[in-house]
């Protein structure tokens, strides 16, 4: 008997799972195929000693602010944080440190205040814009990270990019359309007076976002580092137990997750991909499954093109 699904997905990495989730959700049928023993990619844990584990790849939450947490209620399905008590700070060279957190901002504006007085009202100002209203931190990102960028074939004016419109919401008389053309060490410069905090949050941007000095990244680095703080937690049971809920919601609304299933080739007809075969020691009993939709691979692009599809299909 052919097994048939609407979407077969190669790979059962973070982006796999939470595609299946998504489509699940909605009614599609889909199928993940992970070559490993378990789904989950780079959020997997490993135990080197018995009762120690660590995460290899994915340690820190960026994704706090993410729609899908909602969407696929992952609470539902055991998904659970702890916050880190400080996002980051610095240790100057004569051994003054600062520290920046929205979860102990008291703490924070009095150490930046020793630095400056007027960063420590500016930053007092952003914190209650920012945090004291969480929705306002959440619709920023949401319309950075979250909002699909329009057909290529439009043009918006600057004062129609999604942030703007949430910037001039919540800045309004800070933020202007200049920052649009800075960069994230100009835009430091403008509004902080310290130069160990504009070095700090500079070196903060590049870690998560843009270069610093790169022009026209100014909202986009500031924002990462706003998703850095606003995201500053840790699932409990490491990234992994993210994973694990991801999966258990999939499998909840109907996905079918195959482990021990390396894919060998993606079956192509009339120039689509129809389906994919199995590697001979794979564990599940149909060596060949069938999607009506759609194929989709989350390994490398290299391997997809160059191993699962055959030459004579790229010729």
């Amino acid at each position: 008997m052919k097994e048939i699904y609407d979407i077969v997905i190669v790979g059962g990495g973070a982006n796999s799972i939470s595609i299946a989730a998504y489509l699940a959700k909605c009614g599609v049928s889909v199928c993940i195929l992970e070559a490993r023993g378990e789904c989950g990619g780079g959020c997997e844990n490993v135990e080197p000693v018995p009762g120690f584990t660590l995460d290899t790849h994915a340690t820190a939450l960026y994704g706090g602010a993410a729609p899908a947490f909602e969407q696929l209620e992952l609470h539902k399905f055991g998904f659970r944080t702890v916050h880190f008590r400080n996002t980051f700070g610095g240790v100057l060279s004569n051994g003054d440190g600062f520290t920046f957190s929205q979860h102990d901002q008291e703490a924070s504006l009095k150490s930046i205040a020793k630095l400056s007085e007027r960063d420590a009202q500016t930053m007092e100002m952003l914190f209650s814009v920012l945090y004291a209203n969480p929705v306002n931190a959440s619709k920023l990102l949401r319309s950075i990270y979250w909002t699909p960028p329009p057909p290529q074939h439009i043009r918006l004016r600057s004062d129609e990019l999604p942030w703007a419109k949430v910037l001039n919401e919540i800045l309004p008389g800070v933020y202007t359309d200049e920052w649009n053309n800075m960069s994230t060490m100009e835009l430091n410069d403008l509004i902080l007076e310290s130069e160990s905090l504009k070095v700090m949050l500079d070196y903060a941007t590049w870690l998560s976002g843009p270069h610093f000095n790169w022009k026209g990244t100014a909202v986009e680095g500031m924002a990462s580092v706003l998703l850095a703080a606003y995201g500053s937690c840790s699932p409990i049971g490491g990234m992994h137990s993210y994973a694990h809920s991801v999966i258990r919601c999939a499998l909840y609304h109907g996905a079918r997750i195959y482990t021990r299933a390396k894919v060998e080739e993606i079956i192509i007809e009339d120039g689509e991909a129809k389906g994919v075969i199995l590697a001979d020691d794979a564990a599940p009993k149909n060596k060949k499954i069938y999607a009506k939709k759609a194929v989709l691979s989350n390994t490398h692009v290299i391997p997809t093109f160059l191993e699962l599809i055959p030459s004579k299909e790229l010729e």
